[in-house]
């Protein structure tokens, strides 16, 4: 089976991902398809998305595809009706393989990443707050992309924390795309459901990168942009707000583990919040002001 890097990890798996880059490492991680349970026994947490029970979580792709991640290092899949090839892949680069993460007790941001003088800097935000036209707009500066829309954070001997290289691709709203003038025939539908378009990534970063500042996005009633910077025990409160998928983090008993790589996360990157207008913002100024704090 084809093997891939993405997050630091090297997958194995009997689907094939396309727009992943290979991997001569042995596998950390199996992806393969299985007969799985409706219900897992012995339940910690249920929601009508996901359970947990001990080591283990079942998630569901609406009545198409249910998903068994175990132990940090297997994803079993059953294919349960008709289903969008494109969306599935995504579903499972996305919020499966973030289950995956944090079943391992590390950490993804929902943000997008890009290189800068040899350190990552991330732009987190809820969806739809411009954090991938933001990096995409900074990379036409000439920055390497690291990861788009989720950041996978690691940490050194020292404590500190780093970003893992994740997808060459990026995901873009089809206005996004327009205004940082990109040809439409590079776009790609990820799937029948998905709105935003996809564009393979030429100038990718392809090693691990020291984490150095994060911008979390935010949509404000003022008409200008602003920069606030957070400092102290604050940063904890905001860099809580950008985790991918918190909720997966319910049973899994790694909330001390958590706590402790997100203090480590406040302590040595930078935090900004950036406060931009409701609807519509100047991208070209944003892009600005984020270049002249490099």
């Amino acid at each position: 089976m084809p093997c891939y890097k993405l997050y630091g990890l090297s997958i194995e798996s009997d689907i094939e991902f396309k727009g992943l880059i290979a991997s001569e490492n042995p596998a950390n991680v199996c992806v393969y398809n299985a007969i799985l349970p409706e219900l897992l026994p012995n339940l910690v947490y249920k929601s009508s998305f996901f359970e947990t029970s001990k080591g283990k979580m079942l998630i569901r792709f609406r009545q198409q595809v249910r998903f068994l991640i175990s132990d940090g290092c297997n994803v079993q899949y059953q294919i349960l009706s008709n289903y969008d090839t494109n969306e599935l892949q995504q579903f499972m680069l996305g919020p499966v393989m973030a289950a995956l993460i944090h079943q391992r007790g590390d950490i993804p941001l929902h943000a997008s990443a890009v290189e800068v003088n040899d350190r990552a800097v991330l732009f987190a935000g809820e969806t739809g707050s411009g954090k991938s036209t933001l990096a995409a707009s900074v990379m036409q500066l000439g920055y390497r992309l690291l990861a788009d829309d989720v950041s996978v954070v690691d940490f050194d001997i020292n404590k500190c924390p780093f970003i893992y290289p994740a997808i060459p691709l990026f995901k873009l709203w089809d206005d996004s795309a327009t205004e940082l003038m990109l040809q439409q025939e590079l776009l790609m539908k990820l799937g029948e459901n998905i709105e935003k378009k996809g564009i393979a990534v030429d100038n990718f970063c392809t090693d691990s990168k020291p984490l150095k500042t994060i911008f979390i996005l935010k949509k404000g009633a003022a008409p200008n942009i602003s920069f606030t910077q957070i400092k102290g025990a604050e940063k904890l409160k905001w860099l809580n707000e950008v985790i991918f998928r918190s909720y997966f983090m319910r049973g899994l008993g790694t909330e001390q583990i958590i706590f402790e790589k997100m203090t480590n996360i406040a302590r040595c990157a930078e935090v900004f919040v950036v406060s931009r207008p409701q609807n519509t913002f100047d991208l070209g100024t944003l892009t600005s002001k984020i270049q002249e704090m490099f």
